[in-house]
């Protein structure tokens, strides 16, 4: 099986959990992993495994760890309407 090729930004945003969560980070300046969990409603290690690539994307960073908590913001903002509205139809927890 071939790799799919193209924008790994766009790459990454293909998937509707990870568009509701960059949407979801971009309306916020930051978020806490646990606050970003119940919001998406999944499980930590699926949420874990797509901040994973978000961040390899370069669209998220761990900014800050206090205690035990991490921190998450946007590197990059991109159109972040765009990801918003499918997020939304997927019924996925975005406003």
């Amino acid at each position: 099986m071939s790799k799919i090729r193209g924008d790994p930004k766009q790459i990454a945003l293909a998937h509707p959990t990870r568009a509701a969560m960059y949407s979801i980070l971009c309306a916020k300046e930051e978020m806490a992993t646990v606050e970003l969990e119940k919001e998406i409603k999944v499980t930590r290690y699926h949420l874990y495994h797509h901040l994973k690539q978000l961040q390899e994307a370069g669209l998220v960073e761990n900014h800050r760890d206090q205690g035990r908590a991490k921190f998450w913001k946007v590197t990059e903002k991109i159109d972040c309407l765009l990801y918003t509205s499918d997020a939304a139809d997927e019924g996925l927890g975005v406003d």
